[in-house]
């Protein structure tokens, strides 16, 4: 099963509003992921795997066999449907953003440079990224509508992009995208953002850092 730093993006809506449960995680074995989670994990691996090989067609791997940390799974025209409505707007950003933009996919990041500890870290699924945009997308398979406006795992996310780039920080715009694609079937975008000025993004480092000291403190409480 893959490992998680303590404090990693996909759980800071909880840690960051109960510190305490950091403490009361480590009781408990981590359990086998549910089949959800699994169809999850394989939906990443064939983006991954796209975006990695130049793909463009999700549809010419129907009938392949794949393998990730969840097991085997044959890629079917369901799934390639959900990777192909992501791939298109990966696609349509390169096109606006223009041809020196780059296409990282799981990408991992470190937020130590900028705050000094090694347990925020974790993996985007997607960046976009050239001289004057920091765009980082995160794929989500289910139905359940995630907001891409405050979104605190995206926000974690593009900290330990700007960390990479440290002193090559030339980016004036700051954009979170999030794609759903299973939102279509209830008469949704399927793909929502939050842009901003890179200026009043970096003023939100304080909560951040504040957040991830906060489950340090051995007598936190839960909220």
């Amino acid at each position: 099963f893959p490992s998680h730093d303590k404090l990693c993006p996909s759980k800071r809506e909880r840690w960051s509003k109960c510190p305490a449960s950091v403490r009361e995680e480590v009781k408990y074995p981590d359990e086998r992921s549910g089949e959800a989670a699994i169809q999850g994990t394989h939906t990443h691996t064939l983006l991954s795997h796209c975006i990695e090989n130049d793909v463009a067609q999700a549809a010419s791997l129907i009938g392949q066999k794949m393998t990730d940390h969840d097991g085997e799974f044959i890629v079917d025209a369901i799934r390639a449907d959900r990777v192909q409505f992501a791939l298109d707007y990966i696609d349509e950003r390169w096109q606006t953003l223009g041809a020196d933009t780059r296409i990282l996919s799981e990408v991992k990041v470190d937020l130590s440079p900028i705050f000094g500890r090694t347990d925020l870290n974790g993996t985007a699924d997607v960046v976009i990224l050239n001289d004057n945009v920091i765009e980082v997308v995160d794929y989500k398979d289910g139905m359940g509508v995630v907001n891409a406006e405050g979104n605190l795992q995206m926000d974690q996310y593009t900290w330990g992009i700007i960390a990479q780039l440290g002193d090559n920080l030339t980016q004036k715009i700051v954009r979170q995208t999030i794609i759903q694609p299973k939102l279509r079937e209830k008469g949704m975008m399927g793909i929502s953002f939050s842009e901003m000025g890179i200026e009043q993004f970096l003023m939100g480092k304080d909560k951040l850092a504040q957040e991830a000291a906060a489950t340090d403190n051995p007598d936190a409480l839960h909220v």
